[in-house]
């Protein structure tokens, strides 16, 4: 019996968030269950967006990086095709992104959430953690970190 038939993974289009991807594709695949990938436009855009000198970005600014995130998505959703997951659905939400992936498989009863051990922000994560370990420590199912 496999226990993980709904599966959340997020990635934000860096090489460690692809290989999530695979990984949970694969695993949906195996399992015939669910996947849905999920990226998160971090709360920079979001708004009231500004940028790190506290200068609000502008609206066509905005637009680039939520359509930058929205093409992440597509390229994901594409690279699952090889592994016929029956049902494979994508979101793209906005805000604090461990928090919106632990919300998210709340909301969505998930077995499990995959993660990257790694994406694009090194700056976030020397000043806030890395994303993975956020979703590790507060997520309530289980949590595969994908090197």
């Amino acid at each position: 019996m496999n226990l993980f038939k709904k599966i959340l993974v997020a990635t934000d289009g860096s090489d460690y968030g692809k290989k999530a991807v695979e990984v949970a594709a694969e695993m949906a695949a195996t399992a015939s269950g669910e996947l849905t990938i999920l990226t998160v436009v971090p709360p920079l855009v979001g708004p009231q967006a500004m940028n790190s000198a506290g200068l609000m970005l502008d609206e066509e600014v905005v637009q680039v990086i939520r359509d930058n995130y929205s093409q992440i998505l597509h390229e994901a959703g594409e690279s699952c095709a090889k592994w016929a997951v029956p049902k494979v659905e994508t979101k793209l939400e906005a805000g604090p992104v461990a928090q919106v992936i632990v919300a998210q498989a709340e909301l969505g009863n998930f077995n499990l959430i995959v993660v990257g051990s790694r994406g694009h922000s090194q700056a976030y994560s020397v000043f806030l953690g890395s994303v993975s370990d956020r979703v590790n420590h507060l997520a309530k199912t289980s949590v595969l970190v994908v090197r």
